[in-house]
């Protein structure tokens, strides 16, 4: 797993919410949110993921912007976050 960058392929980070049910976004807010409403329109032709765009606190990034599939996670789900802050831990900036 990684945190995508705002320059990263979106097609990379539609894998990661296919596989592992969201994708997060690293980035300053205007690029970071344009990015994860570019993966938001990549998911579309995926009818089982019903896309939601998130932002969670991290303590190594400060911040990340998250694409989730609320198929999987709902808002604000404590095993999201804490798949998000042990994924920023691991993840070198």
């Amino acid at each position: 797993m990684t945190i995508f960058s705002t320059t990263d392929n979106v097609l990379d980070a539609v894998h990661a919410v296919l596989r592992d049910g969201y994708a997060a976004v690293h980035g300053l807010k205007g690029p970071a949110k344009t990015y994860c409403h570019r993966l938001v329109r990549a998911l579309d032709r995926h009818d089982q993921v019903l896309p939601a765009i998130g932002f969670e606190s991290v303590p190594n990034r400060g911040s990340v912007y998250l694409v989730y599939d609320m198929n999987r996670f709902s808002a604000g789900e404590a095993e999201l976050r804490q798949l998000v802050v042990a994924q920023d831990l691991a993840s070198p900036r």
